[in-house]
Parts: C-alpha cells; sequence; structure tokens
C-alpha cells in the first residue's frame, strides 16, 4: 500500500504522483533504481489500477532478488519460503497483528450496534497464501535443471508438490511418446529417472525434522495418483518398501495418517496391476511390525488391506477363466475361513455350481490351510457351511471325504447325507473313489433310510468284498436299523451283483418260501432274488439276466456313473405330479428302475427332493425321488424311495416296455 493513497477513496493523478514522489524520496538510490529498473521491465495493463500495479510490481522484485540470491548461493532452498514470509511481515507491518486478534473462528470480531466501515483494500501480502503462491512462481520460473538438481539433493522436500508434479509429468510424458530411434532410448532413460526423483523426495522421510516428514507425507497423498503412470505395469515395490519402513518409525500420529493413506493407495495399485507379489511384499511388511500398542495401526492397516472389496476382487480373480497365479493362491491362504465363506456363498448363487472346477483348483493350490479348514468344517452346524465343504472336498481331495463320513454322516440332515454320498458315489471325472464303498459299508447303519439305498447301491457296483456279511443280514431283514422293504432289494441287488455265492441259500428262501399258500416275502423282495438267483445260478432265466445284465454294464462305459438299471425310452410320455415341496405337473420321457427323466414348466435345481406320483393308465406309481441332475430340456432323477408294491409296478412297467 502506497502511503498517502487510499484506495477507497478516489484521488487526482496529481495526489497519487505526489505520494509517489514522497514515497521515493524517502528510499536508498539503489531501492530506487530497482523500482525504475522493475517499472521499465513490468508495464502496466489496461485499466489496471495504480494499487495492483503496485503489487504486481513488488512480487516481481521480490521474485527477481530472491533468484538472483539462489543462483549466487546466498540462498538455500529450505531458506526460501521462510524468506518470503519474512518479507510479508515487513510489506504489511500490521498483518501479523492482525492475524493474532483474530478469534479462533478465524473471522473478525463485530461490534454490536456500532456503525460498518467500508472495508480496506489490503495489499496481497495480507493473504496468508500469499507467500505459498509466490513460492511456487519461483520454482515455476526456475530453469527445469535446476529443479532437478534440488529434487536430487537433501532439500527436496522444500519443493511445492505442484512443482514436483510438473517435473514427474514431464518426463513420464516423454517416457510414453519416444518418438523412433535413439528417442526411444531417452523415453526409458526419462522413466528410470522420473522414478529416481520421486525415491529422493521420499528419501527426505528419514529425516529427523518432523516439518521435513510431514512436507513429504503431505506431498505423497496428493501425487499418489501419478504412480500409476510411473510404473505403468509393475508395481512401485521400492517405493511401497520405503514407504512402510517410514511409517512404521513414524512417531507423529498425523504423518503417520497421511503415509497410511499413501500405503493404502500403492496396495490399490498393485491390486489393479495384478502384481500379487507386490501387494503381499506390504502386507508382509506391516505384519512384520511387533504386535504392541505402539504398532496397532500398522496390523490394523494390514487387516484393512484385505478385508470387504479388496478379497472379494481376489477371489473373483483367482476363479476367473485364466491361469491362477500361485501367489494369488497365497494371499488368499492366509484366511481360509473367510475364503470358504465366501466360497459357500458363492454355490448358493443360479450358476454357482459352474464355478466348482475353478474353486477346486484354487484350493488344490493353497493346499492344507483351505483343505484342513474344509474338513472342520463339515460338522459345522451351519449347513450351508457343511454342504459347501462336501462339494469342494469331494471335488479337491475326495480321500479326506470319505474317511471323515463315517464320523460325521450321523450328524447330518437326510439332504446332507444324500449329498455327500451322491458326490462320492459319482466321484470326479468319472473316476471310482478308492475307500468309498468301504466308507458307506461302515456308515450305512447310521446312515437315513431314504439314503442307505444310493449307498448299498454303490457297495454293490464297486464289489466291495468285505460287504457280504452285511448285505446278507440287510437282505434277510435280520438288521434292526435297516430292516425297510425297499432297502432289502437293494441289498439283494448287489448281492447279485457281487456274485456272492453264500448269498443263494438266501435268496432262494426268499424267493420261494412259502406260508401256507401264500409267499412270505412281498413280490418286489422276490422278483429282485430271482434276478440275482439267475446271475448266480444256471437256471432257465440265467441267460436272459446275465446277458442284459452284460448289455447294461456295456452301455454304462459311455456314462460318467454305471448304469444300475436298464433305462427306458417311452413311446409317450406319462403324466406325473410333483406332490411337494411344491405342486406341479411334468412329464416322463426316460424311466428306470433307479429313476427317470422328467420335463416341467418350473426349473428343478440339484439337490431338490420331491414327492412323485406316476400315473400309467388307472395304476398310479408314487416315490420319494432326489433331482441328480439338470439339461435344457429336462432333469433327470433318482427314486430314493418307495413302498415295495409301487417298486413291483415299475419293475412290471419297465419289464413290460424292455425289447425282447
Amino acid at each position: 500500500m502506497i502511503p498517502g493513497v487510499d484506495p477507497a477513496q478516489p484521488s487526482s493523478p496529481q495526489e497519487t504522483a505526489g505520494a509517489l514522489h514522497a514515497a521515493m524520496a524517502e528510499a536508498g538510490p539503489r531501492t530506487v533504481s530497482r523500482l525504475v529498473a522493475g517499472a521499465r521491465r513490468l508495464v502496466p495493463r489496461r485499466e489496471e489500477t495504480l494499487e495492483s500495479y503496485v503489487d504486481r510490481l513488488a512480487d516481481a522484485l521480490v521474485l527477481e532478488f530472491t533468484k538472483g540470491a539462489f543462483r549466487a548461493g546466498c540462498l538455500m532452498p529450505r531458506e526460501l519460503f521462510p524468506l518470503l514470509e519474512r518479507i510479508g511481515r515487513e510489506l504489511i507491518p500490521g498483518a501479523e497483528r492482525t492475524s493474532a486478534e483474530k478469534p479462533a473462528s478465524g473471522f473478525p470480531p463485530v461490534a454490536r450496534n456500532a456503525p460498518q466501515e467500508p472495508s480496506p483494500v489490503l495489499s496481497p501480502w495480507a493473504n496468508e497464501f500469499h507467500a505459498e503462491r509466490l513460492h511456487e512462481r519461483f520454482w515455476e520460473e526456475l530453469p527445469a535443471r535446476d529443479v532437478l538438481t534440488v529434487l536430487r539433493g537433501p532439500d527436496a522436500w522444500c519443493l511445492p508438490v505442484a512443482t514436483l508434479r510438473l517435473a514427474l509429468e514431464s518426463l513420464s510424458d516423454t517416457a510414453r511418446n519416444p518418438g523412433q530411434g535413439e528417442a526411444e532410448v531417452s523415453g526409458s532413460d526419462s522413466l528410470s529417472e522420473a522414478r529416481q526423483t520421486l525415491f529422493h523426495y521420499v528419501r527426505c522421510l528419514e529425516s529427523e525434522e518432523g516439518a521435513e516428514r510431514r512436507a513429504v507425507a503431505a506431498g505423497l497423498a496428493e501425487l499418489c495418483p501419478l504412480f500409476e503412470r510411473l510404473w505403468p505395469e509393475r508395481a512401485a515395490e521400492e517405493l511401497a518398501r520405503s514407504v512402510v519402513r517410514a511409517l512404521e518409525g513414524e512417531t507423529s500420529p498425523p504423518i503417520a495418517g497421511l503415509l497410511t493413506a499413501v500405503t493404502e493407495n500403492l496396495a490399490r495399485l498393485a491390486l489393479r496391476q495384478d502384481d500379487y507379489a507386490g501387494f503381499e511384499g506390504i502386507l508382509a511388511a506391516l505384519e512384520s511390525a511387533p504386535c504392541d500398542a505402539e504398532h496397532a495401526h500398522l496390523n490394523a492397516l494390514a487387516a484393512r488391506l484385505i478385508a470387504d472389496e479388496r478379497w472379494l476382487l481376489l477371489v473373483d480373480r483367482a476363479l476367473a477363466r485364466r491361469p491362477l497365479d500361485p501367489l494369488l493362491a497365497r494371499l488368499l491362504g492366509r484366511d481360509p475361513e473367510r475364503l470358504l465363506d465366501r466360497l459357500s456363498l458363492l454355490l448358493t448363487a443360479p450358476d454357482g455350481l459352474d464355478a466348482l472346477p475353478a474353486m477346486g483348483r484354487l484350493l488344490r493350490a493353497i493346499g492344507e490351510p483351505a483343505l484342513g479348514a474344509l474338513e472342520r468344517s463339515l460338522a459345522d452346524p451351519r449347513r450351508q457351511r457343511a454342504a459347501a465343504a462336501v462339494k469342494l472336498l469331494a471335488r479337491t481331495e475326495p480321500g479326506r471325504l470319505v474317511d471323515a463320513l463315517p464320523r460325521v454322516l450321523p450328524s447330518w440332515d437326510r439332504s446332507l447325507q444324500d449329498l455327500a454320498v451322491s458326490e462320492l458315489a459319482r466321484g470326479p471325472d468319472a473316476t471310482p473313489i478308492p475307500g468309498a464303498a468301504r466308507a458307506f459299508l461302515t456308515a450305512v447303519p447310521k446312515a437315513h433310510h431314504m439314503v442307505a439305498p444310493l449307498m448299498l447301491d454303490h457297495i454293490g457296483l464297486a464289489q466291495e468284498p468285505a460287504a457280504g456279511p452285511l448285505l446278507r443280514e440287510i437282505a434277510a431283514g435280520q438288521h434292526a436299523q435297516l430292516n425297510d422293504a425297499f432297502i432289502r432289494i437293494k441289498a439283494v441287488e448287489a448281492l447279485g451283483r457281487m456274485r456272492v455265492m453264500e448269498s443263494v441259500e438266501l435268496l432262494r428262501s426268499i424267493a420261494h418260501q412259502r406260508d401256507g399258500v401264500t409267499y412270505r416275502e412281498p413280490a418286489g423282495l422276490r422278483a429282485a432274488a430271482e434276478e440275482a438267483l439267475g446271475l448266480l445260478e444256471n437256471h432257465p432265466s440265467s441267460p436272459r439276466v446275465r446277458a442284459a445284465r452284460q448289455a447294461l454294464e456295456k452301455a454304462s462305459l459311455w456314462f460318467t456313473r454305471p448304469r444300475r438299471y436298464p433305462r427306458v425310452a417311452l413311446p409317450a410320455p406319462l403324466t406325473a405330479h410333483i406332490k411337494s415341496p411344491y405342486r406341479g405337473s411334468v412329464r416322463v420321457h426316460t424311466i428306470s428302475l433307479g429313476g427317470a427323466f422328467l420335463e416341467s414348466k418350473g426349473r428343478l435345481a440339484v439337490g431338490d427332493s420331491l414327492r412323485l406320483e406316476i400315473r400309467v393308465g388307472l395304476r398310479r406309481i408314487r416315490s420319494t425321488a432326489v433331482v441328480r441332475n439338470v439339461a435344457r430340456t429336462g432333469s433327470g432323477i433318482e427314486f430314493v424311495h418307495m413302498k415295495q408294491e409301487d417298486r413291483e409296478k415299475l419293475r412290471r412297467l419297465v419289464e413290460r416296455l424292455l425289447p425282447a
């Protein structure tokens, strides 16, 4: 502000000239010389007031003075900003006092009922940010080589962030658009130079002065969007190590907060670039900190880096249709319980089963931590978790499921038992699972009566040599838990498939023994015993039974699971009704003693349990069935239980439809 000139009041040119002359008369010759030289170089702008011109002239003279002192080596980078603040205090003597008199809110006090006077026009130096703006202008107007020289020295922290960003962007732009020939080499060198420049800046975090560390930490937080340009293909591992090392030793909470934000951004960049080694390196550095109150923020940050959205992102990438990165498997193996929670939820989705191969691949890559957690989850009271463990173990390491089955099966409900038995009976890639039949033999006395038939079928197909005594006991109706007629039929069929010659007398007794004029055993059980005897003995029906069995075994080679019964394509679909858990009509296209293929309006899901009634003329065949597979044209079901009279009706229907 010019003494004697009030910018709020109009003044004549003569008054202004007089005030300027008086002010110049008080200054020394050197000052006058500088003012005159500056006025010659700095021409007033159109319609510019005298006050604003003088302020602009003052700024230019200050910058000229500081640049000269800097080039002469008389002014160090760390001395520049304090000098500008001191100049401001000298140019505006009342600024410091006015600032001190302001209340905590930052607004000047207003006296009640006092007349409002017009606010004076203050010099830009009265603004507390004016020194910062001049500081930025100083470095912007300095040659680039001088700026880079400072950035490579111990005073790099003094530079404004805008100056550092401009220098880094300029170098990275050169690297992204290198041109041709020798320029390509210079482009690569420019990117390396930009990284080295940033490393010099980060090295200031090692300073013992809190102000220096705070300036660098704040600068890095602002420069985070630029990191991806400097490391376009791989994460900034060296930068991350430096920042985490500084964070570990930082004692100032504000600085630690800034470095925490930078670390999170570096971790996010590593994930975007699929650089799991870099991401794991950040986690490992944070987790290596002592587990005490002083370093609690580091442990919390490590947990936060793989929480929520980032964890879901890691799981999704592991299940994607591309080669699995071993480092990604190792990251997910850090928390197998949370991984299993996520996989369990994904398996409940409509297309969840489609992801089973990728889940199996991931779990095999993780190994023991995940497989051990799966085995423990078999006894989990949460049914969804236990069901997921069954599916995933059957896909990855079925031997563990086989070993655990006798122990955990009694605690499961029927549907979970059925799921485990069907998964083990089917086997991955149509290969028999070693030990499954023996595990079924041990567990079948404790199985649900609608699950035991499937277990007995598999025992018979697997030709388990130790099963003979138990099968004969069940077939004779002497087993306390497994004396249902449908289960006895399955045991008789298994004895025939296994060619257990010791059961001949028992089968004869079942087929022919009478109480007076009536047979002792029901018709369905007798028919099953007759067919088993046809496989064990030579009598008139044996050639036909054996030929049918050989044809069935030959046809089974084309299926993932061996056929137990011949399948018949119906000349005209049969009508059937689903009675529970929901009602609806379906059409039966193929049928066998073991199951059928249904066409329904509503889409059934694998594992659904149905109560089904098939209408054959005036007859009704009732059964309980489970959906085993779903195709575009319908659903395949397996009969898991039916009364022996319904079983006999079904047998006669199939026998009548089979070609002679």
